[in-house]
């Protein structure tokens, strides 16, 4: 935010991608692994997906960034700093492979 300028107004992030995702949670893995296995309970790879061209770890994954996930967020600027709660921190959480990933970043404000 800093180099930004922006005091006091609001930060959005998005991934462009399809397969990762954004989200705003605690930093365990406890809880990562959760989120993993939540992941494949809602869409267990043993279902007969139609996008399979790579796979049906692929079509999971679109899944669950439109469906559970979401691909972008937005926080806070408040005092020229992204205005995150005591556990919260922002994660690309990767749901096909791992890859270079792209994300944008906007801060408005004044």
């Amino acid at each position: 935010m800093r180099r930004s300028g922006v005091r006091e107004g609001v930060v959005f992030v998005r991934s462009r991608h399809t397969t990762a995702a954004i989200t705003c949670n605690e930093p365990d893995p406890r809880l990562h692994a959760d989120m993993r296995d939540a992941v494949y309970g809602t869409f267990p790879l043993s279902e007969p997906y139609r996008h399979i061209e790579e796979g049906p770890e692929n079509a999971v994954a679109h899944l669950a960034t439109a469906m559970l996930f979401g691909e972008a967020t937005w926080v806070a600027v408040r005092d020229g700093r992204a205005d995150l709660g005591t556990w919260q921190h922002l994660y690309v959480v990767e749901l096909y492979e791992p890859r270079t990933r792209h994300v944008d970043v906007a801060v408005l404000g004044e």
